[in-house]
């Protein structure tokens, strides 16, 4: 009787628990990835009517405790590639550019799966001349 008595239990306890632990892990595995913030982001292309070099190409690194910002655009021609730390708050990024002859100011964007949605804090715009910009993610225009 006594062996009937711990037979049912342990049957109960693994009808009960079993499919709820399974619930729970099938639920967990399912939660979506965070959004990976280092990368390539840019609207770099080559006009081939005209011969001109646009848009604006970042990469982002990252070290032990910090990440950074390799930043070049071009308007007709490419400009030096300029190097800043940026700061990261979960999917948000800011970072400060002086490029002679070029952009200055903070640019504050949200990184998406897609790219960085962001612009100039200053005003300054895009070489298309939109004030909020997506920057895609996707292979540095040098590598293709």
């Amino acid at each position: 009787m006594k062996r009937l008595v711990i037979y049912m239990c342990v049957t109960a306890l693994t009808v009960v628990v079993l499919p709820v632990h399974l619930f729970a892990a099938q639920n967990t595995d399912s939660t979506p990835n965070p959004i990976r913030v280092t990368g390539v982001y840019s609207t770099l292309y080559l006009n081939k009517e005209e011969g001109d070099l646009l848009g604006i190409e970042v990469m982002i690194t990252k070290t032990e405790k910090n990440y950074y910002v390799v930043f070049q655009s071009a308007e007709g021609v490419a400009l030096p590639p300029v190097v800043t730390k940026a700061v990261v708050d979960g999917n948000t990024i800011m970072f400060k550019v002086n490029e002679p002859g070029g952009y200055s100011g903070t640019f504050r964007g949200r990184i998406k799966q897609t790219g960085i949605e962001g612009g100039f804090v200053n005003g300054q715009r895009d070489p298309f001349m939109r004030k909020t910009f997506l920057l895609p993610r996707k292979c540095s225009f040098w590598t293709q």
